[in-house]
């Protein structure tokens, strides 16, 4: 299967508002607020593609976070464009940080596959980071939460795309 990628320059803060109104329903359900922030003015990939990736990464997020909290989503430039979502939720073991990007695994063996997913949200999303020249990395911490990257490789972004900071 061929698979065909529509290249545009994204703008993270435009993706990142219509990814929260998208989820803004069960981000109130929990009462989580999604702090937004970005210092990249463009970021070139598959729109589409970036955009259910982002999906994916907060509703994993919105998951795994307790009632009343907050999920920080940036983007920004550390020798490469990076997206970012973190939580500070109840975080992952090693050996579970290591699986939890294999097709169909659960951390959640309990949680019942009517109540949504049934395991394969990231490796998706590790396969569309792949698709864009981009490393999907995690870190996690039992019981503080997890931090997921998608750093992207510098020769796929535009250089005008990936340096420009936004005045903060």
């Amino acid at each position: 299967m061929n698979l065909q990628l529509h290249y545009i320059t994204c703008l993270p803060l435009q993706s990142f508002h219509q990814v929260k109104s998208a989820l803004e329903p069960k981000l109130k359900e929990k009462c989580i607020e999604l702090d937004i922030y970005s210092s990249l003015t463009g970021l070139t990939g598959d729109y589409i593609l970036l955009q259910s990736l982002l999906v994916n990464l907060i509703d994993n997020a919105v998951n795994a976070s307790s009632k009343d909290s907050t999920i920080q989503l940036s983007a920004y430039f550390d020798k490469a464009p990076v997206l970012e979502v973190k939580e500070f939720g109840c975080g992952l073991d090693e050996e579970q940080t290591a699986l939890v990007c294999e097709p169909f695994y659960r951390v959640d063996k309990a949680r019942s596959r009517s109540s949504g997913g049934i395991g394969l949200g990231l490796s998706l999303c590790r396969e569309i980071a792949h698709l864009h020249g981009a490393e999907l990395r995690m870190v996690s911490f039992p019981g503080k939460g997890t931090t997921v990257q998608v750093v992207f490789t510098a020769s796929l972004q535009l250089p005008e795309n990936s340096l420009m900071l936004k005045n903060v």
